[in-house]
């Protein structure tokens, strides 16, 4: 399975952005709201972005992706970029994928710390193992 993303920024925190319903990595950059959060973001961050399972840029699927399925690409992309603690930006339907993987991941890692943000609402929390 070939998830696309993107990894770029030299900050002190890995910072990784999973995203709504629709994402697409190159036309982030193209638009230049977004274009702008994400190099502010890349100044204080080592930011991972991607296209979830079956959408935009990442392989096709058959079927709609579980939940679960989401989770480990996402862990995927992490380990493939040597993440061992991360700050999570959740972005719409990706807030609800960073609070489970932010649940799973206490079982996974020894002292994890995950924040994660669903936009809409502003809501945010930190969670600590």
């Amino acid at each position: 399975m070939h998830i696309a993303d993107q990894t770029y920024g030299e900050g002190a925190i890995d910072l990784v952005v999973t995203p709504g319903f629709i994402s697409n990595l190159e036309y982030y950059w193209d638009e230049s709201r977004c274009s702008h959060w994400l190099t502010e973001m890349g100044r204080i961050a080592r930011v991972k972005i991607f296209d979830k399972r079956g959408t935009c840029l990442s392989e096709r699927v058959a079927d709609p992706p579980t939940m679960e399925e989401r989770i480990d690409d996402m862990r995927a992309v992490m380990d493939a970029t040597g993440i061992e603690r991360v700050v999570l930006f959740g972005v719409s339907e990706g807030g609800s994928m960073a609070s489970l993987f932010a649940r799973m991941v206490s079982r996974i890692w020894t002292n994890p710390q995950c924040t994660y943000l669903t936009v809409e609402t502003g809501w945010s929390t930190t969670l600590r193992a």
